[in-house]
């Protein structure tokens, strides 16, 4: 799509979906859809609610992490916006654990499971917003 920038009947006719991006992130559509798709492709694919919204938040989380190592939007200020509502979410997404129920053979497997996510989430998390305000530091 950059090559052809230069052509304004091009211009004209995709800005809709490129003014919003910098022109270095000009895919960055493509993973907002894969994000929705993902995020909905896990109630499909499993019965137990508790992963469920494991795989939700980790959809999210990845999506977090991919917004902080490119900061596709134009406004440098929307992407810590976007950052910090998907970590808020996260968030609410591990809270609503709470409230699953569970039997007591799953307890261990929940447990593990709920570390394991837990602990790569957060330092996904923390990886993407060091490499924000890294990036934004050295410009």
């Amino acid at each position: 799509a950059h090559r052809y920038w230069e052509d304004q009947t091009f211009r004209i006719r995709w800005k809709f979906l490129f003014i919003k991006f910098r022109p270095g992130c000009y895919f960055f559509s493509i993973v907002i859809v894969l994000k929705g798709i993902m995020t909905n492709v896990g109630f499909i694919i499993f019965e137990n609610v508790l992963l469920q919204v494991y795989w939700t938040v980790g959809c999210l989380a990845i999506y977090c992490f991919v917004v902080a190592c490119y900061m596709p939007w134009r406004i440098i200020q929307i992407n810590f916006v976007d950052v910090c509502a998907h970590l808020s979410l996260i968030c609410l997404g591990f809270m609503m654990t709470w409230f699953i129920p569970r039997s007591s053979e799953s307890d261990d497997v929940v447990n593990w499971l709920s570390v394991m996510v837990s602990f790569f989430t957060a330092v996904i998390c923390f990886a993407g917003s060091t490499h924000m305000i890294a990036a934004q530091t050295l410009r």
